[in-house]
């Protein structure tokens, strides 16, 4: 169902020509990793992989669709009172064109 709906918005945005979709994504699992592991900036824990695939949960949904966070300037704070995502989320974006 979330696969339709994002690749949903990614259809419309090319059918009225807009160049990019944004959308924001809470980051749910930071709370979670600075707990079992050292505390780090949200920025830094965006980016984080394992195995070619993103630690973030939510983040690894959006990029197989297409989505990314194009750089540590997208991960904005007081997104969203969210506590596993520390209030974080990360600005994902897709190329419509």
């Amino acid at each position: 169902m979330f696969e339709k709906l994002a690749l949903g918005e990614v259809d419309v945005a090319q059918r009225e020509g807009f160049r990019y979709v944004v959308a924001g994504a809470t980051i749910p699992g930071y709370q979670r990793y600075c707990e079992k592991h050292d505390e780090m900036p949200a920025a830094d824990y965006a980016f984080l992989e394992r195995r070619g695939r993103l630690i973030d949960p939510f983040l690894e949904i959006y990029r197989p669709l297409g989505f990314r966070v194009p750089d540590r300037r997208h991960v904005v704070p007081n997104y969203y009172p969210d506590p596993a995502s520390r209030g974080y989320a990360a600005l994902v974006v897709h190329e419509a064109q």
